[in-house]
């Protein structure tokens, strides 16, 4: 789905036209495709509820755990920056959420109070290698940090060489929860084959709750070593 600005001859609009829907939050207009919200109990992969059970618990925990001192810490959270360059101004809540959910998927304890700086300065650094028979090795060359920090590295589907970009679903294929000294390496034992195409990602939350950039990376399959 493309990304695009409202200009200023659009000053205000609601509902939906076509597949496009026009709505206005705290922070003025946006436009998003128009879905259908669909999560049937009964047809749902293990990882996607996984997911949704730690976002459900954390937006219970938001509302009747954490007291108006720690909300609003998250409440003053730095803002993101979208795609366009402008700013996209999270709620507290969306915050809380967005740091924790990596924290409760890992089994940690989730992070009550927002960092003083909300994102870490440490970006992964991937490096890898592929065997056809055997798979893929990651190694994510991560800062180190202390205890209760978690790497998360996610892969996406086997796709075509042609294939120039992924924006997901993502699986996540491992969980480092605790210190180890860098690098970190991290196999996958799928069986590729030759000419394929995957992407990889990688990214931490240092201990107090810091998320580091994610780092990107196609990888092509190209003999068996």
């Amino acid at each position: 789905m493309a990304v695009i600005k409202v200009g200023p001859i659009v000053s205000d609009i609601r509902n939906s036209i076509g597949d496009t829907t026009f709505a206005r939050n705290s922070w003025g207009l946006f436009t998003r495709k128009r879905v259908k919200p669909a999560y049937d109990p009964e047809d749902v992969s293990p990882r996607r509820q996984a997911v949704h059970d730690a976002m459900t618990f954390l937006h219970a925990e938001w509302r009747t755990t954490l007291d108006a001192a720690q909300r609003a810490t998250w409440n003053q959270s730095p803002r993101d920056v979208g795609a366009l360059g402008d700013r996209i101004c999270l709620t507290g809540r969306h915050a809380f959420i967005k740091t924790n959910v990596i924290e409760v998927l890992a089994g940690h304890v989730y992070i009550p109070t927002a960092p003083p700086i909300l994102y870490a300065a440490g970006v992964p650094v991937i490096t890898w290698t592929a065997e056809v028979t055997a798979g893929v090795v990651i190694e994510a060359v991560d800062p180190p940090v202390a205890g209760n920090a978690v790497l998360q590295a996610q892969l996406s589907p086997v796709l075509p060489p042609t294939r120039n970009f992924w924006k997901g679903p993502w699986a996540t294929i491992h969980w480092i929860d605790q210190a180890h000294p860098p690098p970190v390496t991290l196999s996958e034992g799928q069986p590729y084959l030759i000419g394929d195409r995957f992407f990889a990602r990688v990214r931490f939350i240092d201990h107090v709750g810091r998320v580091s950039v994610t780092n990107y990376k196609t990888l092509d399959i190209r003999a068996d070593p």
